[in-house]
């Protein structure tokens, strides 16, 4: 990726931060070079940091960071929008965690400026009657203890927002030091006006002054002790109070191929059995097989029963070669019952083979069934949750899938060879039904294929 930084000065902590997680192989301000290598397609994407980022967060707006692409790869374009939401989304909690650390050092610094304005009013007090040395000293404490004094309600108001968490018996006395913090900053500030303003009078009262810097010191030392509170928030908390983390339930974490391995086996099986049965009765036809059918005194159900038979045996050693290949090359287990995994691939190839049989009798030539078992085929990668979740193809498309007969494959044989379990019995309910229907189509349309001319 390259970052385009605006002309003029752009805030370093974005830059900076940008490459904790983004692959950012250069900088520049040249808007159009940048464009350039993403359409020679040199960089995957462009990274456009706005004008003064922290203005528009003063304005109570939030600074967009535009990336540009030229990807036209759907898939690609999804996973690089999931990315970029988290990758910005991480970004975000680093800011904000640098802004809290920021907070927590500048209450060091308080710390420090309080001190030192303590010994200061001691000074003070002993030259309450000497306004010529008097009014430097009180110069000088207004000069290093205002700015604190501003700054301390900003930071018990960010260190308030990680007391939210806290246990009830701890969030009590915290939230109450920080808001006392507050208040006692507040009359500090007054306090202090006041000390400057008879400071800088005609005829400055000692009494006056004496008094003033008692109040201040005590002042000043309750804030000292109220400071702690602040800094007993620490920063991480306060930017994400939670943590995720993962806990793999499953019996088995398979790899990239092992998950997909099962999922190939179901949809190779259904087109091997598909493409079987799309072929027989066009090849039938060609041998005049459905003349002899005719005399013959035979029923259709026969005929059409032992083409299930002989094609399903087939499909079945098929399944068979391949499942044993997955297992022993591919390191695919089968943590589930042998008799469910057979079930299911006997559900699936009936399944297959009434579409099989049905694109058979409605084809008229055996490129049109191969074409037509092609269709399937592609149907089933797309359709089929083979590609992407089920969860993810759109109504009234997806009831599409449930006519497929992989769809129920491939999450039957995932349950049963990677997490042990025979799947939701309603996925055979399902492959059954759609084997009954299969079937009573391939009988009515043979039955009409026997019809004499």
């Amino acid at each position: 990726m390259i970052v385009v930084r605006p002309t003029g000065t752009a805030e370093a902590i974005v830059t900076d931060t940008l490459h904790a997680y983004f692959n950012v192989i250069a900088e520049t301000t040249d808007g159009a070079w940048a464009r350039q290598q993403l359409r020679q397609r040199r960089v995957e994407a462009v990274i456009l940091i706005p004008e003064s980022p922290s203005a528009h967060l003063a304005r109570g707006q939030q600074a967009t960071i535009v990336f540009e692409t030229n990807q036209i790869d759907p898939l690609r374009l999804a996973f690089l929008q999931a990315d970029l939401k988290a990758q910005i989304a991480d970004f975000n909690r680093q800011i904000l965690t640098l802004g809290v650390q920021r907070a927590t050092a500048a209450t060091a610094t308080a710390d420090k400026r309080l001190e030192d304005s303590s010994a200061r009013l001691i000074r003070i007090d002993q030259e309450a009657n000497d306004p010529a040395a008097l009014r430097p000293d009180v110069d000088a404490l207004y000069d290093e203890l205002a700015p604190t004094l501003e700054a301390i309600p900003a930071l018990a108001a960010a260190a308030q927002a990680g007391t939210a968490f806290m246990p009830p018996e701890q969030r009590g006395p915290v939230s109450q030091e920080l808001t006392q913090s507050i208040q006692t900053a507040a009359e500090a500030r007054t306090t202090l006006e006041a000390m400057r303003a008879e400071a800088h009078s005609p005829r400055p009262s000692p009494a006056r002054i004496r008094a003033l810097a008692a109040v201040l010191r005590g002042q000043v030392d309750a804030l000292e002790k109220q400071m702690s509170a602040i800094k007993a928030i620490p920063p991480q908390t306060i930017v994400e109070p939670f943590q995720g983390e993962i806990r793999q339930l499953a019996p088995y974490q398979p790899t990239l191929i092992t998950f997909y391995a099962p999922a190939a086996l179901a949809l190779l099986l259904q087109h091997f059995a598909v493409t079987f049965a799309a072929l027989s009765m066009v090849r039938a036809r060609l041998l005049g097989m459905v003349e002899f059918w005719r005399i013959a005194p035979i029923r259709a159900s026969e005929i059409v029963a032992g083409n299930y038979i002989s094609y399903g045996l087939l499909s079945l050693a098929a399944w068979a070669v391949l499942t044993a290949a997955i297992v022993f090359f591919l390191g695919v287990p089968i943590l589930g019952s042998l008799n469910d995994l057979v079930t299911s691939a006997v559900l699936l190839i009936l399944g297959s083979l009434g579409i099989g049989f049905v694109i058979s009798l409605l084809a008229s030539s055996e490129q049109q069934a191969a074409q037509l078992a092609m269709l399937v085929l592609l149907g089933s990668v797309f359709l089929s949750g083979f590609v992407q979740p089920l969860e993810s193809i759109q109504f009234p498309v997806r009831y599409s899938s449930f006519l497929l007969p992989a769809t129920f494959g491939i999450q039957l044989f995932q349950d049963v060879m990677l997490r042990g379990i025979a799947g939701q019995s309603w996925y055979y309910g399902a492959l059954a039904a759609l084997s009954t229907i299969g079937l009573v189509l391939v009988i009515v349309l043979f039955r009409h294929e026997l019809r004499p001319v």
